[in-house]
């Protein structure tokens, strides 16, 4: 059975109306979530994280330790100062990789906080913390041993 003439007109406009609109229509974009909004797999560029999937680093690689060896190069203690000891210090590497917000959370004296405090502050540029593929501003605690290696 044959359909009739005016079924058979009526689909073809519809099919012709729907090619004009694919034509004219731009294509459907995703809408993907903002850095800053924290949503989907975006980073909270306000945030500051304690662990990211890829830590920052040093430009010379190493870990930790590398940084902690680094602060224990940069340190100068004033030639007035005995006392050695653990100073517990923190500090943030930002998206660009520098270093901010440094404070001394523990020190047996306040020489050696200051020594170590200025210490961090001479660390070069890191490589910046990741998450989710995007950079992310990443907190750092780390005890500073100061003296003498038994």
């Amino acid at each position: 059975m044959k359909a009739p003439l005016y079924f058979t007109a009526l689909a073809a406009g519809l099919l012709s109306l729907s090619a004009v609109h694919a034509q004219t229509q731009p294509p459907i974009q995703p809408v993907l979530p903002k850095a800053s909004d924290g949503g989907g797999k975006g980073v909270d560029t306000k945030k500051v994280y304690d662990v990211v999937e890829q830590m920052p680093t040093l430009p010379t690689g190493g870990g930790t330790q590398a940084i902690v060896t680094a602060v224990q190069q940069a340190l100068v203690l004033p030639a007035d100062e005995k006392t050695e000891g653990q100073v517990k210090v923190e500090f943030v590497v930002d998206r660009q990789g520098r270093v901010q917000e440094v404070k001394v959370l523990q020190s047996p004296s306040p020489a050696l906080g200051k020594a170590v405090l200025a210490a961090v502050t001479k660390l070069p540029q890191f490589k910046p913390g990741k998450q989710n593929g995007e950079t992310a501003n990443v907190r750092f605690r780390l005890p500073i041993f100061v003296g003498p290696r038994p």
